[in-house]
């Protein structure tokens, strides 16, 4: 007498294949879900490494334009009054900014001096 039952032929094959397939499409899966989660890390450290660099370059712009306001602020023509000398200085600082569209210069109330955006 055999140790196994009569089972046919057939679905011993069968069960030989998945026992071979099951494992393999489990190491499969798993091996996708950690592709998955390496490129999706990937992804947020590329993303994060972009944000930083535009952070990085807008800080820099700041400072540069915070530094040309600083010494526009400090112009002689302030100190004596001569909003027309202020002007002309301001339109030839704004020539080295192209991405500038006009300085304005208001005194405490609010009253526009001068905007190099007008004539």
């Amino acid at each position: 007498m055999s140790p196994l039952p009569d089972v046919p032929l057939r679905r011993r094959l069968f069960l030989l294949a998945a026992v071979a397939i099951v494992p393999l499409a489990a190491m499969s899966g798993l091996g996708l879900l950690a592709m998955v989660q390496q490129h999706r890390e990937q992804a947020e450290r590329a993303g994060l490494d972009v944000t930083r660099a535009l952070a990085t370059a807008v800080d820099a712009e700041l400072r540069r334009s915070t530094a040309v306001l600083e010494t526009l602020a400090t112009s002689p023509a302030l100190d004596a009054g001569d909003t027309a000398a202020f002007n002309e200085r301001a339109r030839r600082v704004m020539a080295g900014r192209p991405h500038w569209r006009t300085v304005i210069l208001a005194d405490a109330r609010g009253k526009v001096l001068v905007n190099t955006g007008f004539p």
